[in-house]
């Protein structure tokens, strides 16, 4: 659990974490996943997109990830 009480967060992928045009994620994001990591809170991504476009995007994250 985070310093403010935060234990998990769900996100979206396309227009919430990278534009749809972009299939992976940035440096910026990856490490963004790390420090939540390091703080204890836990993500998921959940996504109306189909199940490659999520796959390819979390395969370095490796979240447990919802899709359509």
């Amino acid at each position: 659990m985070s310093s403010i009480g935060v234990k998990a967060i769900l996100l979206d992928v396309d227009n919430t974490l990278k534009p749809y045009e972009n299939p992976l994620p940035t440096e910026k994001v990856l490490e963004w996943f790390k420090s939540l990591k390091e703080e204890g809170i836990k993500a998921a991504i959940v996504s109306n997109n189909d199940k490659k476009r999520i796959e390819l995007f979390n395969k370095e994250i490796g979240l447990f990830a919802l899709y359509k």
